[in-house]
């Protein structure tokens, strides 16, 4: 039965498509230096050659060079797609029948597998190149600790000889694939089997069962490329695989454009030319050679129409195609120049310039959701509200399949490890991510400020920078978090403030000393007290931001002369020290 499904081949022609599939991925994601190194590259280059006249073809394979254009548009794309690994409120729980085998576990995860670490590199890396991976849990041949010791691989679909996938559960009924050329290795929902080969002759060298009750092997992606194809997955780029090729095109095929503007088509008129070599009898015919018979000549290694020599010093002087037009007849008009310049029209080099930027801005935003650089124009809270959600919906749908793969890679080696002492696993990459960076961030600030949006929007807006800006230092952001309930008019600017001051508008004189010497004030409260994060710790939130608050527009009254509000100072209202006594 093992080596009836070794040596069958009903998956060949799917391995076959979906090896194709990764080889268009890779050759745009992909950064190579050479022809050699990219399969894809002669598919797409036919594509051309069945675009283009010859000679138009020749120019395009002179232009074109690695690494391709489209290299960087892509790199952008999964640059804003990693951020699925810095989600919100990401966690992981993990449930055994003795807490002691968590602890291992947490050890064995981090120490022996580094599978966080594994899945942001290797895993994104396949998702990028090489969507149809397999990832395979092992055992090893001998056991080392009082444990059984498995781990995971990941495995091209190009070494996989057969399979039967089970859709529903998105595992293997079983799966064969090469280890190397003289191994083939076998696995099902009951046992492992390796098996040497040598020609037609295959020779058993290990089986062993397991109590997994599955096959240990699963397509590490489930998003599927079409419906009757479930084993064909689909990468974030697949439906934009056309498009890229065609940016391809467009880029490639500007730069034979550019060519026009430093070596420019010259024409001039026609010379007479009466060249004639007595000996052989050649003679010029519009700047080519003819023999005596009226036949051109041609040169031999090339087979090009040989070219007159007196015809050929007239060329143009430089660089730049030289072509030649009739001159006049004896008794017509001809009011063209006897020397003219040729060049490209301006709405060509527009168009091929637009089509190129407009080939980009699709792919990108539709491959990363809306939002991005078009949301620097986003002026309401709908606006705003809009691109966050769409890109919150592409990493949603990508951070599902990651944690995925985390809870079978994760589930799968525990069985294996502790057996049933081992419960389940909870994934969850978290709920909201970080979509932006903290300068587009500003910019939709400024931008939405300059055009009236109201605090709702600004407040959003400045939420969100102040989460970006401090995404790995918790400690800051909860300071920042206290700080924005205290400052007052925290979306005007000091000299915004004043202006409203001077023209009446703004009236709390405490409020607008306090907004002119916030960090000062601030800092003499933690000097006199202790930081404003640990302060009141045990106080409802917003009765310590009132005492806070109360404290910092005392101080501007005692540099006035005046007193106190009320109590002794915020330390004593809280029943802190000061640090300063």
């Amino acid at each position: 039965m093992i080596l009836e499904r070794i040596k069958s081949s009903q998956n060949k022609n799917l391995i076959a498509r979906a090896a194709s599939h990764q080889n268009r991925l890779r050759f745009h994601s992909e950064t190579n230096l050479e022809m050699v190194d990219a399969s894809a590259a002669g598919r797409f280059l036919e594509w051309v050659r069945s675009l283009l006249p010859s000679e138009k073809y020749a120019v395009f394979l002179s232009l074109f060079q690695f690494p391709v254009l489209t290299n960087e548009l892509v790199d952008s794309i999964y640059t804003e797609l990693n951020r699925v690994f810095h989600g919100r409120n990401r966690v992981t729980s993990y449930q055994f029948e003795d807490n002691r085998y968590r602890d291992d576990w947490e050890w064995y995860k981090s120490e022996k597998l580094q599978l966080n670490e594994v899945i942001e590199t290797e895993a994104w890396q396949r998702m990028k190149t090489g969507i149809n991976s397999v990832v395979v849990v092992d055992l090893p041949q001998q056991q080392q600790g009082a444990l059984p010791e498995p781990y995971f691989y990941f495995l091209d679909i190009e070494h996989v000889t057969g399979f039967e996938y089970d859709r529903e559960k998105n595992v293997f009924e079983w799966i064969a694939f090469k280890q190397d050329e003289d191994t083939v290795v076998y696995m099902d929902a009951e046992q492992y089997a390796v098996y040497s080969v040598s020609g037609e002759d295959y020779t058993q060298e290990r089986l062993e069962g397991h109590t997994l009750g599955y096959c240990p092997a699963m397509f590490m992606w489930t998003d599927e490329l079409r419906d009757e194809m479930p084993e064909l997955k689909k990468s974030p780029l697949s439906k934009h695989l056309s498009k890229l090729d065609w940016l391809l095109f467009f880029e490639t095929s500007k730069h034979h454009l550019d060519l026009y503007a430093p070596y420019p088509i010259y024409s001039a008129y026609e010379q007479d030319c009466d060249f004639q070599n007595p000996q052989t009898g050649e003679f010029c015919e519009g700047g080519f050679l003819k023999n005596e018979t009226g036949e051109y000549l041609f040169v031999g290694a090339t087979g090009a129409v040989r070219r007159c020599p007196v015809c050929d010093q007239n060329k143009a002087t430089g660089v730049g195609a030289m072509i030649s037009v009739p001159q006049p007849e004896a008794d017509g008009v001809d009011m063209r120049k006897p020397v003219d310049i040729t060049t490209v029209d301006t709405a060509s080099l527009q168009y091929n310039v637009k089509e190129c930027e407009r080939l980009k801005s699709e792919i990108y935003f539709k491959a990363v959701g809306l939002g991005g650089e078009n949301m620097k124009e986003a002026i309401n809270v709908e606006q705003v509200k809009a691109g966050f959600e769409s890109k919150q919906s592409v990493l949603q749908g990508l951070k599902s399949q990651f944690e995925k793969l985390d809870k079978w890679i994760t589930e799968t080696i525990c069985k294996l490890r502790y057996g049933g002492v081992f419960l389940s696993a909870s994934v969850n990459y978290g709920t909201e991510f970080y979509v932006y960076d903290v300068e587009n961030l500003y910019s939709q600030y400024q931008k939405a400020k300059s055009n009236g949006a109201g605090d709702v929007v600004l407040d959003g807006i400045m939420d969100k920078i102040i989460e970006t800006e401090n995404l790995n230092n918790p400690v800051e952001m909860q300071r920042a978090y206290i700080l924005k309930h205290i400052e007052p008019y925290r979306h005007l600017t000091k000299q915004e403030v004043v202006n409203l001051w001077k023209d009446g508008i703004i009236t709390d004189r405490d409020e607008v000393k306090l907004k002119l010497n916030f960090s000062g004030v601030v800092q003499r409260f933690e000097r006199e007290n202790i930081n404003i994060i640990e302060f009141g710790s045990q106080l409802e939130f917003q009765a310590k931001i009132e005492i806070i608050k109360t404290e910092l527009i005392n101080y501007g009254k005692k540099e006035n002369g005046g007193e106190e509000t009320t109590g002794n100072g915020a330390a004593a209202r809280t029943g802190q020290r000061s640090e300063a006594n």
